[in-house]
């Protein structure tokens, strides 16, 4: 028959077992995914409700600007077809699609997606006739990170309706850009350090006909944050830490 002190310890690594799993099971939650914000461009927005045009590269320059988003280039910022000018940007040019506050852009939501990220039906709050009803625009970029162990190659598949950019340690590396119906990026390879880097990806529908987003990566991305927020984390730890005084006094009673 067992004794006290077993079916204490047998208890006790039952709830460390758990309490193990609940931590791995919320980290790997996380794997392969992005962490995605969305916004809608309201209706009569000025770089909206233009006509298609198709695929339009060299909209933006090849980095980042100092707030992190996409900067309009020369080409642009000039009045050419229904694709550009783009007109609402800040002092720095860059894009302002994902600014809450800026043209009547209203934040929606931020989530972690899962990879890959395909959405053939990228309407705000489910609306089908999207500014012909209403409802606006989905805007939305997505944030994150990977490691590499060595130098090596990434390849990375980009679909979209309208605008889509993927950015990689702050470079352009996939122009999708302008007014055009679901359209598809070669896969783009791109060679890489060892060590840990970041991807952003920007989208914007601005059309009043379909919306869409379809992205991959062949290396495993990490949304930021990756794990869970260190609150999270020192409860448990906390939680293990009781747990493990509570049954060296068991024990010692025992």
């Amino acid at each position: 028959m067992p004794t006290k002190r077993t079916m204490i310890l047998t208890a006790a690594k039952s709830v460390l077992a758990v309490l193990v799993f609940s931590i791995l099971t919320t980290i790997s939650a996380f794997a392969d995914s992005l962490t995605g914000n969305y916004f809608v461009l309201p209706v009569g927005h000025p770089d909206t409700e233009r006509s298609i045009d198709g695929v339009v590269l060299g909209l933006v320059n090849s980095t980042l600007g100092p707030d992190g988003f996409p900067v309009v280039s020369l080409f642009g910022q000039s009045a050419g077809t229904a694709s550009h000018p783009i007109t609402d940007v800040n002092a720095s040019n860059e894009i302002l699609w994902w600014t809450a506050g800026q043209d009547g852009v209203v934040a929606w939501k931020t989530e972690v997606d899962t990879l890959p990220i395909v959405n053939s039906y990228l309407f705000p709050f489910g609306s089908g006739c999207n500014g012909g009803c209403g409802g606006g625009y989905v805007a939305a970029y997505w944030t994150g990170t990977f490691n590499l162990p060595s130098p090596g190659t990434v390849t990375f598949g980009l679909g979209s309706d309208d605008d889509a950019w993927v950015f990689v340690d702050g470079q352009l590396q996939v122009d999708n850009g302008g007014i055009h119906g679901m359209s598809y990026t070669p896969y783009v390879t791109t060679p890489l350090s060892a060590g840990s880097h970041s991807v952003d990806l920007f989208f914007a529908d601005r059309h009043t006909v379909a919306s869409g987003i379809d992205f991959s990566a062949s290396v495993e991305l990490s949304p930021v944050p990756a794990v869970p927020e260190p609150s999270t984390l020192m409860l448990l730890g906390t939680g293990l830490l009781g747990l493990s005084g509570a049954i060296r006094r068991r024990l010692r009673r025992g």
